[in-house]
């Protein structure tokens, strides 16, 4: 999962970080103590540091209507979007770059 993970990253410039969370909203290890994510820039990126706050929102959001599956979160700001999603158990944050149009 790391290597696929690392080519979808180098082969999109506009995505600029991934962090997996498991259920508890801690980052599931990887290649180093804590992490499963990777930095291409190292100002403003995401951050293992900010993981429970991505799966908080996600289960938030998810509380609002419990019925439905989990919803997709996108916080736009002009520099960045995140995208936040839960999957099975475990969280999926994207951190990418706006479209420049």
């Amino acid at each position: 999962m790391n290597s696929a993970l690392q080519s979808s990253l180098t082969s999109n410039p506009g995505l600029k970080g991934v962090l997996y969370l498991d259920s508890n909203g801690l980052c599931i290890s990887g290649e180093h103590s804590c992490v499963f994510y990777f930095i291409f820039s190292a100002v403003g990126e995401l951050n293992a540091k900010d993981a429970g706050r991505y799966s908080s929102i996600s289960r938030l959001a998810g509380a609002l209507e419990p019925n439905s599956p989990p919803p997709v979160i996108l916080i736009e700001t002009r520099e960045r979007h995140i995208l936040v999603k839960e999957c099975d158990t475990n969280t999926v944050v994207l951190k990418c770059l706006p479209n420049s149009d």
